[in-house]
């Protein structure tokens, strides 16, 4: 009953968050706290120090102890050590310093497309992962890419030093989960929010949330195309709109989305809303009618 956090670097500190007998596990670190917790030039006690009052922030109030290289041990009281991505080949080596019986390592896929979570699955099959660890799959899908690329490395391993015995962790499928809470908004909620988007009841609003890239996402072409041809079979006096909540990587890309908004859907009014602002998700979300997301890019 850990949720635990750590640099992938060799030698790295951990850190984690013993929970409670209930066993409810929440992540509660916002991307700037892990961003800094993985970054072996983090110093550990302060970023420690933040992680502790994000989860007093949200709620949290089990004791909170930070465990470094020289008190790894402590781990065996936990059981399981979580890791929030594929490679937990590293974590097996430090646990193998001291028995691998410690502990169990827990690791979770998220993107699979990029050459690091590719390398790191493959080198699980070279890491003395144990069959008590596991690799939390989010989709049949994505479990299934796993075992192809295991499967490719396994073959390597095989053709070229005659390797014959494989242990592998399990992988159990979960897919991933919302706060449905989060998305139950009241009337005046959502007549606020309309609103402030200007939008009268002749509007059928339209949301895009998430990032605005043309390649790591969703380029919007096929979204602007299909929402002009929507908006050409409008009753006289309707309008269609649509708002992307989310954050563009530059200025150059917001450019692009915006050129290409006026040239493929001139009669949609295109909004965009800071992906940033927690004001402004309320906005885009109570503010909707429909969401759209064409995600077309590998990662997607």
């Amino acid at each position: 009953q850990v949720l635990q956090v750590g640099s992938p670097k060799g030698g790295a500190r951990l850190v984690q968050v013993e929970l409670d007998p209930a066993g409810a596990v929440v992540l509660a670190a916002d991307t700037a706290t892990l961003e800094a917790l993985f970054n072996n030039r983090a110093r550990v006690p302060e970023h420690a120090q933040i992680f502790a009052q994000t989860a007093r922030t949200h709620g949290r109030p089990e004791p909170i102890k930070v465990v470094e290289t020289s008190t790894i041990t402590a781990l065996s009281q936990a059981g399981v050590v979580y890791y929030p991505a594929p490679g937990i080949g590293h974590l097996a080596f430090q646990r193998g310093l001291l028995g691998h019986e410690g502990w169990s390592l827990c690791g979770l896929t998220h993107t699979l497309c990029s050459a690091g979570a590719m390398d790191a699955i493959a080198q699980l099959l070279i890491s003395p992962i144990q069959p008590w660890d596991a690799l939390i799959c989010t989709s049949a899908a994505g479990k299934s890419a796993v075992q192809r690329m295991l499967e490719a490395q396994a073959d390597y391993l095989l053709g070229r030093f005659g390797i014959q015995r494989l242990t592998l962790p399990r992988f159990p499928v979960i897919p991933l989960g919302i706060n449905s809470s989060d998305f139950h908004f009241s009337a005046a909620q959502r007549a606020n929010s309309r609103a402030r988007l200007q939008a009268t009841d002749k509007t059928h609003v339209i949301l895009f949330a998430g990032r605005l890239s043309l390649h790591a996402k969703a380029h919007p072409l096929a979204m602007y195309q299909a929402l002009e041809q929507v908006s050409q079979c409008l009753p006289l006096g309707e309008q269609l709109m649509l708002d992307e909540f989310g954050n563009f990587q530059n200025s150059d890309v917001q450019k692009a989305f915006q050129t290409a908004a006026q040239q493929v859907c001139p009669h949609v009014k295109v909004l965009w809303l800071d992906g940033h602002s927690e004001e402004n998700r309320l906005v885009a979300w109570a503010g909707a009618d429909g969401f759209v997301s064409l995600s077309d890019s590998p990662q997607e």
